[in-house]
């Protein structure tokens, strides 16, 4: 049973404990350990040992799985990730190898779970998630591609697919860094004529950073360039001396 702790971890863990003996029969226990990255607390509070994370899956995949001879465990935790490659011998798992995420900081799981509840996304049912009409009509060329993986798509495609992952979140700011950048000028046409639909569907408001000119015109109310970090120039489309704003994008 999944429960988020919502930064009361004790208050949290009592009320998952009171509903586990709810359901079943206490007498029935023969014995209680804790095991994980934040279990060392209800090991001390309830006065029960505390078991490696590693050791504890090895004897749980021993006695779920007596007729498998060799496993391998992979977990997404709240903490880290783990590979743990098992042999099973009668009576005990023997871990032979096993490796620890060390790459991505602590807190995998939990910061995707956080993240996904702050963006309204909920990750337990994502199954049943539907992509909107609206993306299709936005950005065709996705239907016609939705059978593909993004990682194969054009780079104006995948420019698409990013946008619209974004959109499905319902943000009310879409920022969108150089949207332009190695896309040919078909696209970035469509791409222009899909930024002012989506403004005057969702009336969101829309930053943009890009060196294409054109481009800029074509989808922003107000224009600001930014020289050395320092903001030299600002106006309305309407009122815009293009020929200024060429000069400093001149090189």
């Amino acid at each position: 049973d999944y429960r988020r702790t919502k930064g009361k971890p004790v208050e949290t863990f009592r009320a998952q404990l009171r509903d586990i003996l709810a359901k079943i029969n206490p007498a029935g226990v023969e014995t209680v350990a804790a095991t994980g990255s934040a279990a060392r607390l209800p090991a001390k509070l309830l006065g029960i040992p505390f078991i490696n994370e590693v050791a504890a899956q090895a004897a749980a995949i021993t006695h779920l799985y007596p007729d498998i001879q060799n496993a391998t465990v992979i977990e997404m935790g709240g903490q880290d990730s783990k590979l743990i490659f098992l042999h099973n011998e009668p009576g005990a798992g023997r871990v032979k190898d096993f490796a620890l995420n060390t790459v991505c900081a602590a807190g995998t799981g939990s910061f995707l779970d956080q993240q996904a509840d702050r963006l309204g996304i909920n990750i337990e049912n994502d199954k049943d998630k539907v992509i909107p009409d609206e993306i299709y009509a936005l950005f065709p060329v996705l239907w016609d591609m939705r059978r593909r993986k993004g990682g194969n798509l054009s780079g104006g495609q995948q420019q698409q697919l990013a946008i619209s992952r974004a959109l499905v979140t319902n943000p009310k700011v879409l920022l969108l860094d150089e949207p332009t950048e190695g896309i040919q000028p078909s696209i970035i046409k469509d791409i222009a004529k899909a930024l002012n639909e989506i403004r005057r569907m969702r009336g969101i408001t829309i930053i943009v950073s890009e060196q294409v000119l054109s481009f800029a015109l074509d989808v922003a109310d107000r224009l600001f360039v930014i020289e050395g970090g320092r903001l030299v120039y600002e106006t309305a489309r309407a009122d815009t001396d293009i020929d200024r704003i060429k000069h400093y994008l001149s090189v």
